[in-house]
Parts: C-alpha cells; structure tokens; sequence
C-alpha cells in the first residue's frame, strides 16, 4: 500500500521539474535544510501541512 502522500509528492516533483528548479532551489527558496526537502520528496520522511503550505506558496502554486 502507497502512502496517502505520494501522489501529493509526485505532484510537487512534476512542477518542481516544469519550473526548471530543483531540490536546492526549492531549499534556498523555503529555508529548508537541502537534505531534508530531498528525503521528504524521495518519501523518506513525512510531508508536513507545514511543509506543503510553505513548498506550495514557495512555488506560486495553488492547491486547489
């Protein structure tokens, strides 16, 4: 069984590549340690709503 978070996780992946940016561009953009932003969306550690509200306003993009 897949976690309830990777679908959410390959979405943010997908636009992370459609904007041209990548895990250190992400990091710099939010603060975040590189590291952690690369095992929360390799699905090593848990997404946060934290993370996702800062991720996706980082991004420009809506949740909807």
């Amino acid at each position: 069984m897949s976690k309830p978070s990777a679908p959410i996780l390959a979405w943010l992946r997908t636009q992370l590549k459609n904007k041209g940016l990548n895990v250190a561009a992400l990091a710099n953009k939010t603060g975040a340690k590189r590291k952690d932003v690369r095992k929360v969306l390799d699905g090593r550690a848990p997404l946060t709503v934290d993370q996702l509200m800062t991720w996706t306003q980082a991004l420009e993009l809506s949740l909807e």
